[in-house]
């Protein structure tokens, strides 16, 4: 079955074959901060083995045309969650340190994946870095995600879960202690 998945100005659009209709697919959406297209050996790197991505690409949509709308991970999340460019959705910035981090962030008016998945019958969770904004408002289950289990800023230590010197750790809108390297923990809840 072909999927076609495509948001533009915050409007969801799905087409597919007449198989949606009875069941539709399991959408995963991966980011990761720091890679290149080129540093995963499904994209062509003859040196770096990245066997997990390897299978997922090979599993799944490799997608070969998609560009990021910025290097910075605030930026590129938000384009990513809402369909837009940082120019019409107004998050142009990496958010800086603890202020940033636990702001309003992406403004709350902005219409999400989430959002529109959650009318088509869709369960979201979000696992992992959040960084677009963690005050009352902003926060990942106050956007249309059912579960979130991250963090809030843009960095933690991957064992103590701290940033800048606070708790960083997050399922819901609540601070969660546990014990685990970070990547793993997300992998496990994920």
């Amino acid at each position: 079955m072909k999927l076609a998945l495509r948001i533009l100005g915050g409007v969801l659009s799905i087409a597919a074959g007449a198989a949606f209709a009875a069941e539709p697919p399991n959408i995963v959406l991966i980011t990761a901060d720091n890679l290149g297209y080129g540093d995963a050996a499904c994209y062509g790197n003859p040196v770096i083995r990245t066997p997990s991505l390897d299978r997922l690409s090979q599993e799944g949509v490799r997608c070969t045309d998609f560009y990021t709308a910025s290097p910075t991970c605030t930026v590129s999340r938000a384009s990513l969650l809402t369909g837009r460019r940082p120019q019409r959705h107004g998050l142009a910035i990496q958010l800086p340190g603890i202020e940033g981090n636990y702001g309003v962030g992406l403004r709350q008016s902005e219409v999400l994946l989430p959002q529109l998945l959650r009318p088509l019958g869709y369960r979201t969770a979000c696992f992992g870095k959040w960084n677009i904004g963690f005050a009352d408002g902003s926060r990942p289950t106050e956007r249309g995600f059912d579960e979130f289990f991250g963090h809030a800023s843009g960095n933690i230590d991957y064992y103590t879960h701290v940033y800048n010197g606070r708790l960083d750790m997050h399922r819901g809108t609540e601070p969660v202690r546990v014990e685990g390297y970070s990547t793993d923990l997300f992998a496990d809840a994920a």
